[in-house]
């Protein structure tokens, strides 16, 4: 399961609110971010070139390259601070041009949470880091929220976004072929958030943890490929597979302990058509709620009701947790097996368990 594909994202580290963030990057086509160490805060606001490189020592320099075509910028190393959003008063960050590179290397970008709470817009529309270009690659950086806004009051709506139309704003393109690799997302309401993406999106090495209701650590769309990825499911779903139209996803998620003092119930949704999906403890502890359980064949909305026809069909699933499965009767023609308890209540679903 190694794909040979360029790669489009390379270790972003969301670090999202210890405190507070609002909303998160839009991720079209080639875009990648590599968490690196803290340095001392700067910005000298020089700029100057090696051989086709342009450094910059400034937010404001970052900004106005961001939406620049062509170019190829390294930023000095220091720590940053954000203290205004964009004209628009919507955006933070705007990575409108194409092919460009930006090599981060030592960077840290820390924005107050104050600046995320006067963001304006309808739903959204907000967003700390928006990108909308092609062929953009950001290495190297470290993005952080700073304030006082307690945790999960009010949460970034997700680390790493997908829009199907790159944000609502056409003609912009459809986001695709995005690639996640060795990415962190701390404190998110979504984590890696890629169901409406186009194309083909892969997802290596990550962490999702603390996803806030109602949200979830993963949401992925058709023929996603993920592997060595892990996260918790302390405040909301570890995966979150809604839409029944996605289908041939192929998923390796590990389960992790989180103390919790949330309501969430389930650790999975999953809808869709021949996805295979295994969810493994390597500790083999039930988790400290022992009824969260996966679900096949449930569509989720915030009031809980169902909406359209979901199904789950065809699935392939291997549960390596202790926590049970429930095979609802929007399932079908689904192989299950669990090392967890199983309830079936679907048609032609076909159960094995896994030795304890």
């Amino acid at each position: 399961m190694r794909p040979t594909k360029y790669l489009v994202l390379l270790g972003l580290l969301a670090l999202a609110p210890h405190t507070r963030g609002d909303d998160a990057p839009i991720v079209t086509h080639a875009t990648a971010i590599v968490a690196g160490p803290d340095a001392t805060a700067g910005g000298t606001g020089s700029t100057g070139t090696n051989t086709a490189e342009t450094v910059i020592g400034s937010i404001e320099e970052l900004r106005r390259f961001a939406g620049e075509n062509g170019k190829r910028v390294r930023m000095l190393p220091g720590a940053y601070t954000v203290t205004n959003a964009l004209p628009d008063n919507a955006t933070v960050f705007a990575f409108s041009g194409s092919s460009n590179h930006f090599d981060l290397g030592g960077v840290t970008i820390r924005i107050d949470t104050s600046v995320l709470a006067q963001l304006a817009g309808r739903m959204h529309a907000p967003c700390a880091y928006r990108v909308t270009g092609h062929h953009v690659t950001l290495a190297g950086g470290t993005f952080e929220d700073i304030g006082d806004a307690p945790p999960h009051a009010s949460l970034a709506e997700d680390g790493i976004r997908a829009y199907s139309d790159g944000g609502r704003n056409k003609p912009y393109p459809r986001t695709g072929d995005i690639t996640i690799i060795n990415c962190t997302v701390r404190r998110m309401r979504g984590g890696i958030s890629l169901a409406t993406a186009s194309g083909k999106c892969i997802v290596n090495g990550c962490t999702v943890v603390e996803s806030g209701h109602p949200g979830h650590g993963y949401s992925l769309g058709s023929k996603a490929l993920v592997w060595d990825c892990k996260g918790d499911a302390a405040y909301a779903p570890l995966l979150h597979m809604s839409d029944s139209k996605k289908r041939d996803a192929e998923i390796e998620l590990e389960l992790l302990d989180a103390a919790s003092d949330g309501d969430n119930e389930v650790l999975a949704r999953i809808n869709g058509k021949d996805h295979r999906i295994t969810i493994a403890k390597p500790d083999g502890k039930p988790l400290e709620n022992d009824e969260m359980q996966i679900v096949c064949g449930e569509v989720y909305r915030p009031d809980g009701e169902r909406a359209g026809q979901a199904f789950a069909r065809d699935i392939q699933l291997v549960n390596e947790t202790e926590q049970p499965v429930f095979l609802s009767d929007l399932s079908a023609d689904c192989t299950v097996r669990s090392r967890g308890p199983v309830r079936d209540k679907g048609h032609g679903n076909t159960v094995k368990r896994l030795p304890r």
